[in-house]
């Protein structure tokens, strides 16, 4: 969880660095976003806000609990009634604090953050409030089933499942994530105050051959597909060397760690693994991707590897070895792993993927997986939703 959300942060500061120190005219961002078109965002959705409803539905196998988190001073501005009368913080959903009511029924979260437990029968909702002028930057949330949750709490944390994260400032922007496993289905629906929908939905069929398994989660029990970077162990490496085998193996690039994720060639041999695997559709990834399910497979899927090279190895690319993309403290670990931006500056001189990216944004269906939209009251609806087969 940590390294997806550290590379969502880092994804949203380059957003807002580019819409204060760019013209309008201007095309940047981490994904090649126009800044234009981010500001119109911004100076449309501050001219008319609303206040927006987060609607919560277990739609899973049982009842349970969603947990959902954020940062105090944010979610002093999410309420339990639409006349924005009860704070959220503090109430009878507040299980932040151990020894707490809420705490002692379904967990008690982690320190310095804030943790919501919204217990809801199958089928049942509840309802948050969020005025204009309120937000919640970084939030995420997760569901876990009653029984599993007796057997132990997940409220610090989510393992083994996936979730949802978002962003609720002047705009709204989510993704799905089965970077820990699939335990069930999810959908993010924003329904903006003049009707306009956009949906995000990952709600995959079994998959095929024996590559993948249902297995109880560890120490937790409910039913789950882990993800790849519980298959193989734990990865080792602390300090990254395109020539330790301590740090090229299949547990490190499958959990792809600081160590590697913060190193231009480390974060490329986790993207190759991870394009090679996408040549499947019985693995993870692959599996996921040929469901149309809207969710990251691993730690940094926003972008995809056009093929298995991953923007390494041609004459107009570093090398594999890595030896001349190491050569320069200065070359970024994100945008060097894979060649994201034309013509970046090579080592010792030139330019290198002068002929093309060596991977793009993640899209299914030829929609991006991070909708980024403007906050125009509404409401958004977040399901959790049964897999019939994890349970047959």
């Amino acid at each position: 969880m940590a390294c997806r959300s550290s590379h969502r942060i880092f994804l949203l500061i380059t957003w807002l660095t580019c819409i204060q120190s760019s013209g309008v005219n201007s095309t940047c961002g981490p994904y090649g976003d126009a800044c234009e078109s981010i500001a119109m965002i911004q100076t449309k959705a501050s001219a008319t806000s609303p206040p927006l409803l987060l609607h919560f539905i277990n739609r899973e196998f049982s009842d349970g609990v969603i947990f959902c988190r954020g940062a105090a001073a944010d979610l002093s501005g999410v309420f339990l009634d639409a006349g924005l009368t009860q704070k959220v913080l503090g109430s009878w959903v507040d299980c932040s604090t151990p020894g707490s009511a809420p705490a002692d029924k379904w967990g008690h979260g982690v320190p310095v953050l804030t943790t919501l437990c919204l217990g809801l029968a199958r089928g049942a909702t509840i309802g948050l409030w969020m005025p204009k002028s309120s937000s919640w930057p970084a939030g995420t949330c997760w569901f876990q089933d009653k029984k599993s949750n007796q057997k132990q709490s997940l409220a610090m944390g989510p393992m083994y499942q996936s979730q949802v994260e978002f962003t609720i400032t002047t705009v709204v922007s989510w993704d799905l994530t089965s970077v820990e496993g699939v335990s069930g289905g999810i959908t993010m629906n924003y329904t903006d105050g003049e009707g306009t929908v956009v949906d995000v939905v990952a709600l995959p069929g079994k998959f095929k051959g024996s590559r993948l398994s249902i297995t109880d989660a560890p120490g937790v029990g409910f039913k789950t597909v882990l993800a790849d970077k519980h298959r193989y162990g734990a990865c080792t490496c602390t300090s990254f060397s395109p020539d330790d085998p301590n740090c090229n193996n299949d547990a490190c690039y499958t959990g792809c760690p600081g160590s590697l994720a913060d190193n231009p060639c480390g974060q490329h041999r986790c993207r190759s693994w991870y394009a090679e695997s996408y040549t499947s559709t019985e693995s993870y990834c692959g599996w996921l991707y040929a469901e149309h399910a809207e969710t990251y497979c691993w730690a940094m899927d926003e972008w995809i590897c056009t093929d298995t090279s991953c923007g390494f190895g041609g004459d107009d690319q570093p090398g594999k070895d890595c030896s001349a993309v190491l050569a320069d403290p200065n070359f970024a670990a994100n945008t060097y792993s894979c060649g994201k931006q034309l013509a970046q500056p090579a080592f010792p001189d030139g330019v290198w993927w002068t002929k093309g990216v060596g991977c793009d944004d993640k899209k299914v269906l030829g929609v991006p997986t991070n909708p980024i939209v403007p906050r125009i009251g509404g409401r958004i609806d977040i399901s959790f939703d049964n897999l019939p087969w994890l349970h047959e």
